[in-house]
């Protein structure tokens, strides 16, 4: 349980909805709420314990958990906050681009930090007017005091997303939030999208104006 543990958290670290609300909001399926959230931390575990993938295919498959179980669009807009109006249509592009890889290399790199903690799910409780849903857990830690962890799951369309995730109150897209911005505040937008690609490792598509964008650190 300790990497479904460091990959929920390192989502959530990372980590307006443009879906319209659906029929049936998460808050009137709570069970189903529930057995989501099981089976992303059942399938993250299965994918850490699998020997036979490379560190390259298990991020790419970490990727893939991360766009199915997380409305990364919309957390990605809530971070970036303001500054997602201001930001040209070039750079909110390469920005939604990058930002689910800088996410999985987060996680990646947070591997191993964690003990032998263990989630168990509790209640549910409603959250906000669209019909959110928080799925309060438990985070069991042998040797240090338990961390109470709400995940806010909303339905889009038939699936369950994750949208953010509260560790003892906090919300951990406010906090993401707020070093976003202070990165934006020194560096602006492209300071911003530069610090994520080098973080992640990536080499982004040519702009515009043909020039191509390195990893290489900002600074």
């Amino acid at each position: 349980m300790r990497i479904v543990l460091t990959f929920l958290l390192g989502l959530s670290l990372i980590t307006a909805s443009l879906a319209p609300a659906s029929a049936q909001s998460a808050a009137d399926e709570p069970e189903k709420a529930k057995q989501f959230l099981s089976a992303l931390a059942d399938n993250a575990f299965s994918v850490w314990q699998d020997p036979s993938l490379t560190e390259a295919e298990r991020e790419k498959k970490f990727q893939s958990l991360l766009l199915e179980g997380f409305h990364v669009d919309y957390i990605a807009r809530l971070v970036l906050g303001r500054y997602t109006r201001q930001a040209s249509d070039e750079q909110f592009r390469r920005y939604l681009d990058v930002f689910p890889q800088y996410t999985v290399t987060v996680i990646s790199n947070r591997l191993g930090e964690y003990g032998n903690e263990k989630v168990t799910i509790n209640e549910t409780a409603p959250a906000g007017p669209r019909g959110d849903l928080y799925i309060r857990s438990t985070i069991v830690r042998p040797d240090a005091e338990d961390v109470l962890a709400d995940w806010r799951v909303r339905k889009v369309g038939d699936e369950f997303k994750i949208i953010d995730v509260k560790l003892e109150g906090i919300s951990m897209v406010r906090t993401q939030r707020e070093d976003f911005q202070q990165k934006i505040s020194q560096d602006g937008i492209d300071g911003l999208i530069d610090y994520l690609s080098d973080q992640a490792g990536v080499t982004e598509a040519a702009d515009g104006n043909g020039a191509q964008k390195t990893s290489q650190a900002s600074n």
